[in-house]
């Protein structure tokens, strides 16, 4: 635990994390801006997509309830393109780790070309679960090495908001300089989705 605890320490506090944020923040902004409408049936995709690779899972964590279609609460756009391109494409669902561009052609695409790597690579050298990148305004979940339903969603509204990450988000806004905050992520089901997918 000390272990991953400075590592989180050392990925927070290091400048080129503050400026991937700030650049994977304005590309994820872009992808909220596209037209909904245009994108209603990619979300049913993921949708029944990740109903049959999750559905088992989600009931063993005593998640039955949970309708997937929340993660698009509020025209979420972009969790919708994230997600459709990283974590949805036949030749990407088991690894999705490792696709560095989905070739959609988006600025969002281009910055993680440049930046997943790095953050892949820590996340296989710790044995991390995951690792995201939180834009600190609104809780978008602007990065994830491991592209699951949390990537493009909200920490602040929608499915998660009320998550053991969430708590940890709101705690670290709420003191930024407070130093690195560690939550048991067993009961937040996207990491616990990673044992069915």
């Amino acid at each position: 635990m000390r272990s991953q605890a400075r590592t989180a320490g050392n990925v927070a506090a290091s400048p080129e994390t503050a400026g991937t944020i700030q650049r994977l923040t304005e590309a994820h902004q872009a992808l909220l801006n596209e037209p909904a409408e245009d994108q209603r049936a990619a979300a049913e995709a993921i949708v029944v997509e990740y109903r049959d690779r999750y559905r088992k899972p989600l009931a063993a964590a005593g998640i039955d309830g949970l309708d997937l279609r929340d993660l698009f609460t509020g025209d979420n756009s972009a969790a919708i393109a994230l997600q459709s391109a990283y974590a949805v494409e036949p030749d990407v669902v088991q690894e999705a780790s490792n696709l560095d561009d989905a070739g959609d052609g988006s600025e969002w695409s281009a910055v993680h070309r440049e930046v997943h790597a790095p953050f892949r690579e820590v996340v296989q050298r710790r044995d991390l679960v995951d690792l995201l990148l939180i834009e600190p305004e609104n809780g978008w979940v602007v990065y994830s090495v491991r592209k699951r339903p949390d990537l493009g969603t909200s920490m602040t509204f929608g499915p998660f908001s009320g998550s053991v990450m969430a708590q940890v988000f709101d705690d670290v806004r709420a003191d930024p300089t407070g130093g690195t905050v560690i939550g048991d992520l067993g009961f937040y089901p996207p990491a616990g989705l990673l044992a069915g997918g």
